[in-house]
């Protein structure tokens, strides 16, 4: 066989095995239940329709029984201070609510009108001005848990800074609504109950 004949043979293998592996992947394994299996659509005009999105993909449910869980807010610990930040998205909002025991500094942060604000930048110094904590993305809600002391709580939102001095005693529970004229990071609606209290 000459080396021509050896290469054409090659390519037809190729295209052979390339069609079977095509047919093969364009139906459901036999593992699968009937029904269960939706063949992806040859073009996007078959992709449309009432179970479909606007984009002609399939729609990811955000809110109700079919919705996808968000992920379990990550507490965290900096220079003895252990915080949890978030409260975007009704999920987040009742997590955060509901670990709101465990902390004895309670801030939230919005904007003008109420929307809810995050990414802005968190730094705690002690008494001597020395930093215990500094964190970037936080908001709308803070929680932390501070020893008893003096302390001062600096929020950086868009270039506009807030200093605001903690004295945290035994049985303190210091609860602040924090407003900035400039809306950074997400904004989001404020929801009515979703207040500091």
């Amino acid at each position: 066989m000459s080396y021509p004949h050896r290469i054409l043979g090659f390519l037809s293998t190729v295209v052979v095995i390339g069609a079977a592996s095509a047919a093969i992947a364009q139906s459901a394994p036999p593992s699968v239940p009937p029904g269960a299996y939706r063949e992806w659509p040859a073009s996007s005009s078959l992709a449309t329709g009432p179970e479909t999105g606007t984009a002609g993909y399939d729609a990811i449910d955000s809110q109700g029984g079919d919705a996808i869980p968000s992920l379990p807010l990550e507490v965290q610990t900096a220079g003895g201070i252990t915080f949890i930040t978030g409260g975007i998205g009704d999920e987040e909002l009742a997590q955060i609510k509901a670990s709101e025991h465990q902390y004895n500094v309670h801030i939230l942060m919005s904007a003008p009108g109420g929307a809810f604000i995050s990414d802005v930048g968190l730094r705690i110094t002690d008494a001597a001005g020395k930093e215990l904590l500094l964190t970037e993305g936080a908001g709308p809600y803070f929680y932390a848990r501070l020893a008893p002391g003096k302390y001062t709580l600096e929020l950086n939102a868009e270039g506009e800074v807030k200093k605001i001095p903690l004295k945290i005693g035994d049985n303190t529970n210091i609860k602040k609504a924090i407003e900035f004229k400039e809306a950074g990071g997400i904004v989001s609606p404020h929801h009515p109950t979703a207040t500091v209290e």
